[in-house]
């Protein structure tokens, strides 16, 4: 459906999940979890 593979998608959000734990957590707590967000964005780069 986006044209990556389920192995890359899994690399990239292991990379943004450890790019969010180094993160100061303040604020508002995300409604989407980080697979949902990464999938999106996958999705609208496809698109644009």
């Amino acid at each position: 459906m986006t044209g990556v593979s389920r192995r890359t998608f899994e690399l990239i959000v292991n990379v943004v999940k450890a790019d969010d734990q180094k993160k100061k957590k303040s604020g508002r707590r995300p409604k989407l979890i980080i697979e949902n967000q990464v999938l999106m964005i996958i999705q609208y780069w496809r698109e644009y």
